[in-house]
């Protein structure tokens, strides 16, 4: 009777709801149960239960299953089978108990959230994970149920460090499992990682082979094959890069670049595309640059901000006069108001694009030498202009056109004599367009105006500040 005694440990799993509240040693303990085949004959049992050589529990019981409480740790117990004497009649030996608290895992976010099959041979993943220890178990899950094991790498409070094999990982979605050696278990619910498959790109044409220098080209469409969403692109001669502004997929088969050239070095250079798993292509002398000329033809549409006003300081200096001598006075001012002939008709002709029209309006003054008057002119004229772009926002501006100068003859201060009379003007000017709109403008005018009796040719120097509405 006594060989057939048949012990069994039951191994029942509690969380921290089942910690009872008392503790020793200052430890939680954890309440557990073991059971056993009942011996026949017997009266009851005595359960002993020790940790090393210190005997913890010993008590005697009629029941073959004992329940206790006891801290996690490392311990052996054997039961003892009594007679109806309460006398030991036989012993089992001692054997292994090990008590652990059971952990509810939580994982709350992890890194990366996005990798490419190709990026290594493992994957290092750093997680959020509350109640982990180096017993957790932890898995990739794929959208159909399939489990890749990680190991712990490192493992703090809050946050644990695992390696998976990237290797083995098709492309898909996959959530993080974490399991402790009880049962408990938890899946990220937050993010999820999703390994991309790789694809090797391929330029076959860009649509703009040939860039001039100063030029914005924001519609480069590249051609080929293997684009990823986040590639980057390079153009490149040497050691001069060019880097696009804007990089943008299309498609699987298209990008599209916008690129400002500035000052590049003319010449040839290569494309060459990156994709973020790290393959790469380069098509050698994707683009030719070519030096800006001095003049560029102006756009193919029609700027919307075609009116503008400038004003400043204009005087005069007599070159021609039929009888005396004048002398400059540097006092005056000016005022051009112009109007680009920015509409269809216009802009149906290459040559007449950068035309315009101008009301021009200047008050000078000069003094006669010969005799002591002032002679102040006042002008109204209307021109024609025309634009020549130049580098850096630099325009040239020469004009022509005619219009009525009034002249007034005085003597300290009072108005002797006063007569109209026509007057033909051509002009050249300088012209900085700020990306603001602002202006600043200086230039020259030759005016030649036809009084009864008399003609006068005056250059007029001008400097003027404005705005392009």
């Amino acid at each position: 009777m006594c060989n057939k005694l048949k012990i069994a440990l039951v191994f029942i799993g509690f969380c921290s709801l089942f910690l009872l509240s008392g503790q020793t040693d200052g430890k939680k303990l954890i309440e557990q149960k073991l059971s056993w085949a009942e011996v026949s004959g017997a009266w009851g049992y005595e359960v002993v239960i020790r940790s090393g050589e210190k005997e913890i529990i010993r008590e005697q019981i009629n029941q073959s299953e004992y329940t206790f409480s006891l801290a996690p740790g490392e311990y052996e117990f054997a039961i003892v089978v009594l007679n109806k004497f309460k006398k030991a009649v036989s012993m089992t030996s001692w054997q292994p108990l090990i008590i652990k608290e059971a952990l509810q895992p939580v994982v709350r976010r992890f890194t990366p959230e996005e990798v490419y099959q190709n990026q290594g041979e493992e994957l290092t993943i750093k997680a959020e994970v509350y109640q982990a220890r180096e017993e957790t178990s932890f898995f990739l899950l794929d959208s159909s149920g399939g489990a890749i094991e990680g190991r712990i790498t490192e493992l703090n409070a809050e946050s644990v460090t695992l390696v998976f094999p990237l290797k083995d990982m098709a492309p898909g979605v996959y959530t993080l499992k974490a399991e402790d050696s009880s049962g408990l278990s938890d899946i990220s619910e937050i993010n999820t990682l999703r390994v991309l498959e790789v694809f090797e790109p391929e330029i076959r044409s860009v649509s703009e082979k040939r860039l001039v220098q100063e030029e914005v080209y924001e519609e480069l469409i590249i051609k080929g094959s293997g684009f990823n969403q986040g590639f980057s692109a390079f153009i490149r001669m040497g050691d001069q890069i060019i880097m696009p502004y804007e990089a943008e997929r299309l498609s699987e088969d298209q990008v599209r670049l916008a690129v400002i050239i500035g000052f590049a070095p003319p010449g040839r250079y290569d494309l060459e595309i990156v994709n973020p798993s790290g393959l790469r292509t380069v098509k050698q002398n994707a683009f030719i640059i070519e030096e800006a000329p001095l003049t560029q033809i102006i756009r193919e549409v029609p700027r919307e901000d075609s009116f503008s006003i400038l004003g400043g300081y204009d005087f005069a200096v007599n070159v021609q006069a039929d009888f005396g001598e004048y002398g400059e006075k540097p006092f005056g001012i000016g005022m051009k108001i112009r109007q680009d002939l920015a509409n269809r008709v216009f802009w149906r002709i290459p040559g007449l694009r950068p035309l315009g029209i101008e009301l021009d309006t200047d008050w000078t003054t000069m003094h006669y030498r010969n005799a002591d008057y002032d002679y102040d002119q006042f002008y109204l004229g209307m021109h024609f202009y025309y634009t020549i772009p130049l580098l850096r926002d630099w325009y040239i501006l020469p004009s022509a056109g005619m219009g009525m100068a009034n002249l007034l003859v005085k003597r300290e201060g009072e108005t002797l004599q006063g007569e109209l009379a026509a007057a033909l003007t051509v002009s050249a000017g300088a012209l900085k367009e700020f990306k603001n709109g602002a202006l600043l403008e200086f230039g020259l005018d030759y005016r030649l105006s036809f009084y009864t009796g008399s003609t006068l040719g005056n250059l007029h120097p001008w400097v003027m500040g404005g705005y392009r509405l």
